[in-house]
């Protein structure tokens, strides 16, 4: 059996693959947050999942582990100061007293009016919400589809085949045609190279 991964131009996020589940013809599964564990294959840029408690089945291959929970999006960047008030006019000069007499003191000039509040901040960018993973499973079809719930939208995908190879495996939109474009991907279509096997699905979807 064969396990692989393909990242997505803006992917967000995080890959939690479930435990394959032969009982069904076809079921789609959202998936908890949980520890991933895969190998990396220098050579070729793959990836294929392995037990928490494995070894890679190569010593040049790289052991990695992530969490399928995404993490919090930054804080965002605080609003502008407001600009400072205008400084109060000056009060008038007292009058000069007689020559010879001390003078009157003057009058004590008004404050100046309270300059206007500044204005409030832009808000800070929103953060990425963790990611999910629906998984769909076919068997004797030659494919399979992993459509996202909701508004969420797929950011990545994978696939395994119960036999032969997967000959395919991409985005798509709410329609099931394959979709490159930026955020309008919904799901992940996989193809399998035997129509009489069982296929699996994985799409990655994100807020």
């Amino acid at each position: 059996m064969s396990h692989r991964i393909s990242p997505v131009a803006l992917a967000v996020g995080v890959l939690t693959l479930a435990a394959f589940m032969p009982t069904t013809a076809q079921s789609q599964t959202l998936i908890t947050s949980e520890v991933i564990y895969a190998c990396y294959v220098p050579t070729t840029g793959s990836l294929y999942r392995i037990e928490p408690t494995a070894s890679c089945s190569n010593a040049k291959h790289v052991r990695i582990s992530w969490n399928s929970q995404g993490l919090a999006g930054a804080t965002g960047a605080p609003g502008a100061t407001g600009a400072t008030g205008p400084i109060g006019p000056t009060g008038p000069a007292g009058v000069s007293g007689a020559t010879g007499a001390t003078g009157a003191t003057g009058a004590t000039g008004a404050t100046g009016p309270i300059g206007p509040i500044g204005p409030i901040g832009p808000a800070g960018a929103a953060s990425t919400t963790g990611a999910i993973v629906v998984k769909t499973e076919t068997n004797n079809v030659g494919s399979a589809v992993a459509m996202c719930p909701g508004t969420r939208i797929a950011t990545g995908g994978g696939s395994a085949s119960g036999a032969g190879y997967v000959i395919a495996s991409y985005p798509v939109g709410a329609d099931g045609a394959e979709s490159q474009t930026n955020g309008q991907a919904k799901g992940w279509r996989v193809v399998n190279s035997l129509q009489n096997n069982r296929t699996i699905a994985w799409a990655i979807c994100a807020l």
